[in-house]
């Protein structure tokens, strides 16, 4: 699976499909195609999944990746911040749950996606409101419940877009990213996670903190 880089709600967004799937996640650079030729021979790929905005056919990042793999699927969406239902409906069928975020703080977007990529389910990004997208993925997806990280007041008709469609949602408690993080760690612990491994994520550099997420759901933990 291959994600623009610099696309952070899209990286979030891909690594529970990618976890779900078994298969790594590859960042790649437009500004460095050659890397990612190199690194799609390395790992010996001949089919990927293209996510996000940036995989235009013209483009050379494109072309490099056409030149090695022979099959692919390119799925985007209406904007950079609006990648969570095309992703979401590459899910196959129903779930138990979901994780929903505002990402107003990259932390609170790092531990939403760790914990849907530890539980292998999709991750909703949103905003003051669901789009008629987000309901039609919700309501084809059928989760029992939602886990909502971020700052509740930013999301009241969010939520009340979510319950409507008779999915109760539970906003995850804290006055911080960081004990937001502490609450979803806790909520996971009796589900197999692996707390023997501790990773940790510096809160500088979104970027960053989306790959030790998504490294540390293929450990069995989360940071």
């Amino acid at each position: 699976m291959i994600v623009e880089a610099a696309d952070n709600y899209a990286i979030a967004a891909a690594g529970p499909l990618a976890r779900l799937k078994g298969i790594p996640l590859l960042l790649a650079s437009a500004d460095d195609p050659a890397n990612v030729q190199d690194e799609l021979r390395r790992l010996g790929a001949t089919n990927a999944i293209l996510i996000g905005p940036g995989f235009n056919p013209r483009t050379l990042l494109r072309q490099a990746i056409n030149a090695v793999v022979t099959s692919q699927t390119w799925t985007s969406g209406p904007g950079p911040d609006e990648m969570d239902s095309p992703v979401a409906s590459l899910f196959p069928g129903t779930v138990e749950e979901i994780y929903i975020t505002d990402a107003l703080d990259p932390s609170d977007l790092a531990t939403a996606s760790a914990a849907s990529s530890f539980q292998k389910v999709p991750l909703f990004t949103v905003g003051s409101a669901l789009t008629d997208w987000e309901k039609g993925e919700l309501a084809r997806l059928k989760p029992k419940r939602a886990h909502f990280i971020g700052t509740t007041s930013s999301a009241t008709q969010t939520v009340a877009d979510i319950e409507v469609l008779g999915i109760p949602v539970s906003p995850v408690s804290g006055d911080s990213a960081a004990s937001r993080n502490e609450t979803v760690v806790r909520s996971l612990r009796g589900r197999n996670l692996d707390d023997r491994t501790l990773v940790v994520g510096s809160q500088l550099g979104s970027t960053q903190l989306l790959v030790s997420s998504f490294g540390a759901a293929m450990e069995g933990t989360v940071p």
